[in-house]
């Protein structure tokens, strides 16, 4: 089992969603462990529900979800694996470059200054 962000954010303050791909889910235990250097905590089972402040998920075709609510840096530069039944998924780093979503400054075709006034109209 291999989890992948599904949603991603632009900014912190955003939610990001990551995604578990079970086939047949989930008439088994599924949930998410998340990994710190000091503890492995375990936060969520999906199935039943008990979202929290900071965590939440869902059953979905194919897999499930873990929905981590108000990004910080902290949610970041550790290890988040999914659980199903007695299986623990691989361990991945969810890094910065996997979250966001980088929207360009520049627009094609952007009007620039110089043609906002012409002939003298203002």
């Amino acid at each position: 089992m291999e989890w992948t962000v599904v949603r991603k954010a632009i900014d912190y303050g955003q939610n990001v969603t990551l995604f578990c791909n079970v086939s047949n889910c989930c008439p088994k235990y599924s949930g998410w462990d998340r990994w710190t250097p000091d503890q492995n905590m375990l936060f969520l089972d999906v199935k039943t529900g008990r979202p929290n402040r900071k965590y939440d998920g869902m059953v979905v075709s194919g897999g499930y979800t873990l929905i981590i609510q108000n990004l910080t840096k902290q949610d970041l530069n550790i290890s988040y694996s999914c659980v199903y039944g007695g299986a623990l998924g691989e361990k991945k780093l969810l890094l910065e470059q996997d979250v966001f979503t980088y929207i360009s400054n520049t627009q094609p075709n952007a009007p620039n200054d110089e043609g906002i006034f012409s002939g003298g109209e203002m």
